[in-house]
């Protein structure tokens, strides 16, 4: 079966490397320095910016682009602040 796939957009790109942040955050141990931590919070925000900044582009191109960069972006802000901000506090 062959899968016919458009070329990836760039939004959906940098959306997916924010999700890889993301999980990248998780595979780090409570152990390791806190420099860790801001370069994968870093990463988790430049990701987001140029995510948006793409989508902006894309969607100034096309109106119908797709939204799946978006939407990946969100999911990656909400279950950060779940994970990092809501259940340490409890």
């Amino acid at each position: 079966m062959v899968f016919l796939m458009s070329k990836p957009k760039k939004s959906t790109v940098t959306a997916l490397i924010a999700l890889g942040f993301l999980g990248s955050l998780f595979c780090l141990s409570l152990a390791t320095p806190d420099l860790y931590y801001d370069i994968v919070y870093a990463g988790i925000l430049i990701s987001s910016a140029l995510t948006v900044y793409y989508w902006r582009k894309e969607r100034k191109a096309n109106a119908k682009a797709s939204p799946i960069g978006m939407w990946i972006i969100l999911g990656v802000f909400l279950v950060f602040i779940v994970l990092c901000l809501l259940l340490p506090a409890l």
